[in-house]
């Protein structure tokens, strides 16, 4: 049975920013990282920071560094939990996303 959780935090608007938005995504679901890289660039519109953890079918396990379309992981040897990202970013749909990460899933 995979673990699935999402929440967002809007944070108050400032004057001349546009508003900020932060999530959190938690699914029990392993993922490559290339496949990951790829959904995350195709839906970059609006994200400007993304961290996490995440293993592949190996149990592999990375650390996740997307900042404003750049994207970067690094393998860790003692990691073997479940996909967990925090995200920020203007006009963030979380749901969406949430349900397209699972989708890499199978």
């Amino acid at each position: 049975m995979s673990h699935s959780q999402s929440e967002i935090i809007k944070a108050p608007n400032s004057e001349g920013r546009p508003a900020v938005m932060s999530g959190v995504i938690k699914l029990g679901i392993q993922v490559e990282p290339e496949a990951l890289r790829d959904l995350l660039t195709m839906n970059s519109k609006g994200l400007i920071r993304v961290k996490g953890f995440f293993c592949n079918s190996d149990m592999q396990g990375y650390a996740l560094h997307f900042v404003h379309g750049d994207i970067e992981w690094e393998k860790l040897d003692d990691y073997r939990g479940n996909l967990h990202l925090i995200i920020m970013g203007t006009d963030l749909n979380l749901r969406e996303l949430h349900k397209k990460l699972k989708a890499l899933a199978g």
